[in-house]
């Protein structure tokens, strides 16, 4: 079990919100150690947190790294001498991964914190659905109609859900989702589709007989149906494609973003490039692609970070702000003005509901005595803290 898993589920666990499997998972991790029973008695000390999270806010730990490891000119895979020293330094990232999530999420009170009067409240379930790029139809929880074509059924929708029709001719349909909107449907293959806010998804109805292919932009997860004699497959913005035939993974690909990502949940899939390059991706790999150089990285990830959106919550290990603020502009539908640009390379670790308030989820990291929050009508303007 990760870290970061780890750290997750002992923050559920002091909020009472722990499943039945999550449960029997930390109490085996407790009975491993009794420095692990200790560890948990420290993070329900609130004073005790107070002061870890500002000893930390003063601690430049990739600086303090960076000589480290310079210094001593190490190898990390060959020097078995460091293992006790990499053990205690899982440990103290352990430590405050989970004393800041929990000092967020269930220590300080919110009224300590007052941005301004203007409230940001959530997203909700909002789409469109469009036909031959013609007519548009509402995908909101309350909508039902009926799409025909010369008397025939193509698709209706109710309560905001896609049925499909035998539609005889091969008709183009797209679901976009807007800004401050998710949205979820299941394709006529039974792939399920969940799509984040300012996502569209493209496709032909009904599927071709040799392969099931959609087009995607913006951030969306896929539960695709099995089917071995159709591969599914998925075009991105930048002429990128990935193929599969039966899996779950997350693709998030916003138009004018410096990267895109693709991470795997459970099964396989195959990422090809503009350019000719493939990669096959297994359960747990992150492979992200720098829009502009074209240069690809793979590596290993909790993927729960990645796909946590769709279950409802925010959740960021060691992220940008700037990339943490895109996110929460989506969602809330703000814009973010950043008065100083070396201010966005300042990283947190977050983990918060997703449909609460945005001046509730600033001020959580105001408290990190890192940033300030103004809110300015629909605009957030990011400073150094004062």
């Amino acid at each position: 079990m990760s870290l970061f898993k780890l750290s997750h589920i002992i923050v559920k666990y002091l909020r009472g919100e722990n499943s039945t499997d999550e449960e029997a998972m930390l109490n085996s991790w407790l009975e491993d150690d009794i420095q692990h029973q200790e560890l948990i008695g420290q993070l329900q000390d609130e004073e005790r947190l107070v002061n870890d999270l500002k000893r930390f806010n003063q601690f430049d730990v990739s600086k303090a790294w960076g000589k480290f490891e310079s210094r001593q000119n190490i190898h990390l895979k060959k020097n078995n001498m460091l293992i006790p020293f990499l053990r205690v330094a899982a440990v103290a990232a352990l430590i405050v991964s989970v004393s800041v999530t929990v000092y967020f999420l269930t220590i300080i009170p919110k009224e300590q914190v007052v941005l301004v009067n203007t409230i940001i409240e959530p997203g909700s379930t909002n789409a469109i659905l469009k036909v031959n790029d013609e007519k548009a139809v509402s995908l909101t929880d309350s909508a039902s109609s009926e799409i025909t074509k010369e008397k025939e059924l193509i698709a209706s929708v109710k309560k905001g859900q896609i049925s499909y029709g035998k539609s005889v001719d091969t008709v183009k349909m797209t679901v976009q989702v807007p800004l401050q909107s998710e949205y979820q449907f299941v394709l006529a293959d039974g792939t399920k589709v969940w799509m984040n806010a300012a996502s569209k998804v493209e496709f032909k109805y009904p599927f071709a007989t040799d392969r099931r292919e959609i087009f995607a932009e913006g951030e969306v997860y896929l539960e695709v149906a099995k089917d071995a004699e159709r591969p599914f497959i998925v075009n991105l913005p930048t002429a990128d494609a990935i193929q599969v035939l039966g899996t779950q993974f997350n693709v998030m690909a916003y138009p004018g973003d410096q990267e895109q990502q693709t991470v795997l949940v459970e099964g396989s899939i195959l990422w090809r490039s503009e350019t000719g390059k493939e990669r096959i991706l297994e359960p747990g790999q992150l492979l992200v692609q720098d829009n502009f150089s074209k240069d690809i990285e793979v590596k290993e990830v909790d993927v729960y970070q990645y796909i946590a959106w769709k279950d409802g919550r925010f959740v960021y290990e060691g992220e940008t702000l700037e990339n943490i603020m895109k996110s929460l502009s989506r969602w809330y539908g703000v814009e973010v003005a950043y008065e100083e640009e070396v201010i966005k390379d300042l990283h947190f670790s977050v983990d918060v509901r997703r449909y609460e308030q945005l001046n509730d989820i600033l001020s959580k990291l105001q408290l990190t005595e890192k940033v300030y929050f103004e809110i300015n009508g629909s605009t957030v303007l990011v400073s150094k803290h004062k």
